[in-house]
């Protein structure tokens, strides 16, 4: 597979950082994650807007404007002669003099094949647990995600899928989603602050004739749920039947999230046919 480093497309084997590089010495940096699906790099204009912003937020230069990414991004999938893939765009913090001042950052494009079930008829159930923790500037997209990293061990011996954080001031995020609980009344409800903004959050939020509430949300409220869900952009919305081993709802997909999840699909295939 072919990459793209600092204005280069290159073998993968051949992309190296220098060992000064920030990303290396202080995990500091931030990516995106697109997904190429039938050639069409689904929502792009949202991910190039959150990883300016998520730039902005760590004091990086983007070297492109939007055209020039694109038509990297595009040109990489060419090379690399795929149609449905995982794209990662990544800027690092640079090669630093003394591995703590920001340096010229470093920008690099990898992809995997990555196929995604075109129209799931339900979403996938899962168990999760949860964790008390807030990520470091959680509103940009960085490249830390030690706790995450370090969870897993604990994920898999309490035989769960995913990890859920939280604070005294309620839930936040998982470590690579978005969270949504829906109450006994079936209003639906989804954090608001110490969050990164989901792009597949951003599309349920658009999504008329469902409203969705930003607030709060306490773990309490989270064990009273009659559903809980996910959102990302590989996932696009799982269910959690089962939370610190409680089980959610009737411990299955709930008609909140099946109902959603097929609103998402209509949104994707609408999307991917107007640029076609």
């Amino acid at each position: 597979m072919k990459v793209f480093l600092n204005d280069r497309f290159l073998e993968a084997r051949e992309a190296m950082l220098p060992i000064g590089d920030l990303s290396i010495q202080r995990g500091y940096g931030i990516f995106d994650f697109f997904r190429l699906q039938q050639g069409v790099l689904l929502y792009v204009e949202d991910h190039l807007a959150r990883f300016r912003k998520s730039a902005e937020m760590l004091r990086l230069e983007v070297p492109y404007n939007n055209e020039e990414l694109i038509k990297i991004l595009k040109e990489l999938s060419e090379l690399n002669g795929l149609t449905d893939a995982g794209i990662r765009m990544v800027l690092t913090g640079g090669d630093s003099p003394d591995a703590w001042q920001i340096g010229r950052p470093a920008f690099m494009v990898v992809q995997q094949p990555f196929v995604i079930d075109p129209s799931p008829s339900e979403p996938k159930a899962i168990r999760i647990i949860t964790h008390e923790f807030v990520r470091d500037l959680p509103e940009a997209k960085t490249i830390n995600y030690s706790m995450g990293v370090w969870l897993q061990e604990k994920v898999k011996e309490l035989k769960a899928d995913d990890v859920l954080y939280y604070t005294a001031a309620g839930i936040s995020e998982f470590p690579r989603c978005n969270a949504f609980v829906v109450n006994k009344n079936g209003e639906v409800f989804t954090p608001g602050h110490n969050i990164l903004e989901g792009i597949t959050r951003k599309r349920l939020l658009e999504i008329p004739g469902q409203p969705i509430n930003i607030r709060r949300i306490t773990l309490d409220e989270v064990r009273k749920a009659s559903e809980i869900f996910l959102t990302s952009s590989t996932k696009r919305i799982q269910s959690i039947v089962s939370v610190d081993g409680l089980q959610v709802g009737n411990g299955k997909p709930g008609p909140v999230a099946s109902l959603l999840l097929q609103k998402l699909l209509e949104a994707e295939r609408h999307y991917i046919q107007s640029r076609h």
